[in-house]
């Protein structure tokens, strides 16, 4: 039996990893900007419409800079966030003095490969909810790439 919070309808972990969100989104929006670095990640938050109900959804997030092109990358592409962003196609990300349009598309196989291992190496402590590891084969990577979401943004 899944545990409801009184009244919302959503299981409580559902709850709490929204109020979790909220908190941390509204930490990277009180920092000051943090300037992207290739081969390295910054924290902005992405804010996409959901893909039904239109409304603009904030989630944190670590934006990778590989090869001078950004990448939001997701342990699960079936989290609402990174389903809403294949249907909608676009998002804005945030940070406490900016707000940035992008275009969003799923990466060319060998470019989600490079951001997976980027991504993996500096954030290390998110690496168990991958299927894979940073130092695996480009082969063993490959073979799980549906089951994660890795985004190419591009200026709108």
């Amino acid at each position: 039996m899944i545990e409801e919070t009184a009244g919302s309808g959503r299981p409580a972990a559902d709850v709490a990893a929204h109020v979790s969100n909220a908190q941390m989104a509204a930490k990277i929006l009180s920092m000051p900007d943090q300037p992207f670095r290739d081969e390295d990640y910054v924290l902005r938050v992405a804010e996409i419409r959901g893909r039904t109900s239109a409304r603009p959804i904030q989630v944190p997030i670590a934006v990778t800079l590989v090869s001078g092109h950004q990448y939001l990358i997701s342990p699960d592409s079936g989290r609402p966030w990174a389903r809403n962003l294949t249907v909608i196609g676009q998002c804005d990300l945030l940070a406490r003095s900016s707000r940035t349009h992008y275009l969003a598309s799923a990466a060319n196989p060998t470019a989600a490969i490079a951001a997976l291992r980027c991504y993996l190496t500096k954030l290390g402590w998110a690496a168990q909810q991958f299927p894979f590891a940073a130092d695996d084969s480009d082969e063993r990577i490959a073979e799980q790439l549906s089951k994660v979401a890795v985004f190419r943004l591009d200026p709108a």
